[in-house]
């Protein structure tokens, strides 16, 4: 809390709780994007390199742009 006002606390509970909903789902869109992708390239369908690239650093892009939805939270 910035300084020390009580009035922020139902901010920092609703912004908490809204963390936690975008941890949660950041998470699941992550492990759903890999086991998709990881089998897709086990099978052959989609070549690795393709693979790595959009399962590390693809889904690390939309899981940051995703995160900073938690900016714009009003006090």
């Amino acid at each position: 809390m910035v300084d020390d006002k009580i009035s922020q606390v139902p901010y920092i509970m609703k912004l908490g709780k809204n963390t936690v909903n975008v941890a949660k789902q950041n998470i699941a869109a992550s492990l759903l994007v890999k086991i998709a992708l990881g089998a897709l390239g086990l099978l052959g369908m989609i070549p690795l390199w393709f693979t790595v690239a959009s399962g590390d650093d693809g889904i690390t892009l939309l899981l940051l742009l995703n995160t900073l939805r938690l900016t714009k939270l009003k006090a």
